[in-house]
């Protein structure tokens, strides 16, 4: 077996569970150690090996991968791991980007590799096509780790040569994109159904109407790149002007909806800088000049 494929888990819960059961149902030689010796005798029966001290799963492992629930309990671990000479760290736990480079720091001072990574899933979800994880640090040691991780199924993907390119994205994608997409769209179910709109005719819009991205994703990403935001469609004004409407018909109806309220202020923000014949894509370029 290869010595890529020697694997320590730290941290058992339902994710890390559910990573160390893949890793080991695939080939891998998973050795797993958590705080609460239970949840890791518990994995033993997956075929994983339960040790009692984290310096007793590092010494085992080439590659240690920590699922945990915060950095500061990282850290900590850490603290018992003793040397990481020869071994590359996957931190699996989720943090902000302003912890990444200090987490590689701290690993580097003991002898150690590191990537972090950002799993974008459920604990169901491991070991399915459905599956992303994002990793982000030095090219060397991705390839190190290319191959366990390629285990866990779904798309395994180096995002970032910077140790927090990979934090970055979440924040980005799944907080301020996904959550705020979460949040409105209650918002916007909220006041439909006070209007007497049934959530069967409701759901099926709402889901066409966020398939726009899905189907210009390409062409918009590249028109973000390239900061082109010419447009023969809709410009930002247009959409300022109707979201004035839209927003007119919730404050109407006495439903206070503070996220659309926000987007039409954003909205106005962009067109009084002056990119009202903008495609609304405008927004995301950094013009805080006004």
């Amino acid at each position: 077996m290869s010595a890529q494929l020697d694997v320590a888990v730290l941290g058992c819960g339902f994710m890390g569970s559910a990573l160390a059961r893949t890793l080991a149902a695939r080939g891998a030689n998973i050795t797993v150690w958590n705080r609460t010796p239970e949840r890791a005798q518990a994995l033993t029966a997956s075929g994983c090996s339960a040790v009692a001290t984290v310096q007793e799963a590092v010494g085992r492992a080439r590659i240690v991968v920590i699922c945990l629930s915060t950095y500061e309990v990282v850290q900590a671990v850490l603290g018992d791991a003793g040397t990481l000479a020869g071994r590359v760290v996957v931190n699996m736990t989720t943090g902000s980007p302003d912890q990444a480079r200090p987490m590689r720091d701290r690993v580097a001072e003991q002898g150690g590799g590191y990537l972090d990574a950002v799993i974008v899933g459920y604990p169901e979800q491991v070991g399915r096509d459905d599956f992303l994880l994002l990793v982000s640090g030095s090219e060397p040691e991705w390839e190190t780790a290319r191959q366990p991780l390629a285990l866990l199924g779904g798309i395994s993907r180096h995002v970032s040569e910077s140790p927090e390119g990979a934090n970055v994205l979440e924040a980005a994608t799944v907080g301020a994109f996904h959550m705020t997409i979460l949040a409105a769209f209650a918002e916007a179910a909220r006041y439909a159904k006070a209007q007497g709109i049934s959530p069967k005719e409701f759901m099926p819009l709402a889901v066409r109407v966020a398939s726009v991205l899905e189907f210009q994703q390409e062409e918009i990403a590249q028109r973000l790149a390239d900061e082109d935001f010419s447009t023969d469609q809709a410009t930002l004004a247009t959409y300022e002007k109707a979201a004035r409407t839209f927003q007119h018909a919730l404050s109407s109806s006495g439903m206070r909806a503070p996220l659309f309220d926000a987007a039409v202020a954003e909205f106005g923000r962009g067109v009084a800088q002056g990119r009202g014949e903008d495609a609304v894509w405008t927004l995301a370029a950094n013009r805080d000049d006004a």
